[in-house]
């Protein structure tokens, strides 16, 4: 297995970044697809429609925002790992 870096807490590898680049992508799709679900249903005048596309955006909007945080905290300590290595 690869190794981006290692921290204090664990070792990040390539595969599980793109692993995480993957679900976040389909986090954003499944966030669009839910807002469309819900206008569709909205027009069809369909409740229970509505409600399907509002917890698939909800989920998708989730998962979305776990993966790009975690993204942003690998990159930190990536970040802070190099300015630590330049002293």
């Amino acid at each position: 297995m690869l190794r981006l870096f290692k921290s204090k807490e664990r070792t990040v590898s390539a595969d599980h970044a793109t692993l995480d680049a993957t679900l976040a992508a389909a986090g954003s799709k499944a966030t669009y697809t839910g807002a469309s679900a819900s206008v569709v249903a909205w027009f069809l005048s369909s409740e229970f429609g509505m409600l399907a596309g509002l917890g698939i955006g909800i989920a998708g909007l989730g998962v979305n925002w776990y993966y790009k945080h975690k993204e942003d905290r690998r990159r930190q300590a990536e970040h802070d790992k190099r300015m630590r290595d330049e002293d």
